[in-house]
Order: structure tokens, then sequence, then C-alpha cells
């Protein structure tokens, strides 16, 4: 990570300085940013991603504000065009079709290779997220049968309405965390997404993503305060770098 100071971020945002506080107190109001600041009077600023429109449309601050900006036909035309629409998916048959109904697998299976089991070890579990059910990325990292806690876990999050990827990145994430699959960790980070009506897969993966790559530069931070002898580690610096992880309500 590289400092800039004040004078730097404003020549490069072509702001004053009196431009760059109304902006800055904008973005903070509307959480598009946080703004921390350490015992060396450093500020770090993260940058948040903006709501969707079914946020938008469940924040009445903001949507009364945005009604004013734009009038309430437009406001109503953007939401309609952007928001993502759920249906209870437990009252109906699934009536698609299977990948092996519709290609011929004789063809696609080279004739040297089809009778060999086939080796899912080469594939990561980052790249079968997307791929295959909540049961079969569980066994593929334990290499055993599912407990009934995680049966139990998934059926809770499909309750939820959350889709197979979707609870595919927030078991990941668990493992990435955990190192292993801690349902009641996995589920209070659902609960999370679930009140802040976000639903979409590849939303939610990129921000757990962006959530452990920023736990992770926190606690290289960390390591690197215990490395210096002449400073101990406050609860204020701990606090500091779990907030920027956003971690607080993520615990096992």
């Amino acid at each position: 990570n590289k400092l800039f100071n004040f004078s730097e971020i404003k020549d490069i945002l072509l702001l004053n300085e009196q431009e760059f506080e109304e902006c800055r107190s904008k973005l903070e109001a509307l959480s598009l940013l946080k703004s921390y600041l350490n015992k060396d009077g450093v500020y770090i600023f993260s940058l948040n991603a903006p709501l969707n429109a079914n946020e938008i449309s469940n924040n009445k601050i903001i949507s009364n504000m945005l009604i004013k900006l734009i009038t309430k036909s437009r406001y109503e035309e953007l939401l309609k065009l952007n928001a993502n629409y759920q249906f209870d998916k437990t009252t109906i048959n699934d009536v698609s079709k299977k990948f092996y109904e519709v290609f011929n697998l004789e063809n696609i299976i080279d004739l040297n290779t089809k009778n060999e089991e086939l080796n899912f070890n080469s594939i990561t579990l980052d790249e079968l997220k997307d791929k295959i059910e909540p049961e079969q990325f569980i066994s593929q990292y334990t290499k055993t049968n599912l407990s009934f806690s995680q049966n139990e876990m998934i059926r809770k999050l499909k309750r939820m309405k959350f889709n197979n990827f979707s609870i595919n990145a927030f078991i990941y994430y668990s493992i990435k965390i955990n190192h292993s699959v801690v349902c009641k960790y996995i589920e209070k980070i659902a609960e999370d997404f679930s009140h802040r009506n976000l639903y979409d897969a590849e939303r939610i993966d990129q921000e757990l993503e962006n959530v452990y790559l920023i736990k992770q530069n926190a606690n290289k931070e960390l390591k690197n305060i215990k490395k210096n002898e002449d400073e101990s580690v406050t609860r204020e610096d701990l606090n500091c770098f779990l907030d920027l992880a956003n971690e607080h309500d993520w615990t096992n």
C-alpha cells in the first residue's frame, strides 16, 4: 500500500481543500467511504461498494433524496431496470435440462480417458464455487460425508433464498479464515447479507474476497507492529484493523 499526503490526493482528484472535505463528508454519509485515523496521525480510507437497487429501495432516506433529485417517476423507472427480483423456489419445480440430457458425453470425453475417474483435485475450490452443489463443495474440501449441522446450515441458507454459488462463497470464506467449515460463522455472515437484502452471488463473492484481502493486510500490519519492541499493540489498534476487515460481527 502506498502512502499519499492530502496535497497529492487533492491534485489527483482536481479538488481544492474545501471541495475535498465536502466530497469526503458526502461519501462517508452515504457509506461509500470509511475513514480511519491511527495513533501516528495517518488516515486510512476504505472505499465501499455502492448500494444496489434493492438496497436503495429499502433505504428511505436515500430514496427520498433521490426522488427529490431526479423525480419519483425516473426513480421508479431506474429501480425497475436494476432491481434483483427474487421468487420462492420451494413452491415450484426445476424443469431445466441437465448437461447429460443435451450433450453426448461419448463425443466429449476422450476415448482414452472416459473410463478413468474424473479428478477434481486438480481444480481449486475457488474454481468450483459456481459449478457444484454446496454439499459437493463441502465434501470436496473435507473428503468426508456432511455432518448434520452442515446439512442444516445449507438448508437454512437456501430458505434464506441464497443460491448455490452464494452459499459456496460463504463456505469458502469460512475455509480461508478458519481453515474449516464453521456453520455458525457462515450463518452469521449470511444473515448480515440477508439483512442488507444482498443476494447477488457475484457481488457476495467479490465483497467477501475484498474483506478477506483487507483482513490479510490488517494481520500483516499487526505483525509489523508486534515486531517493533518499542511499541505494543493497543486495543484501539486492534479494533481499527478489525473494523477495516468488517469482522466485528463475524466471529466464531
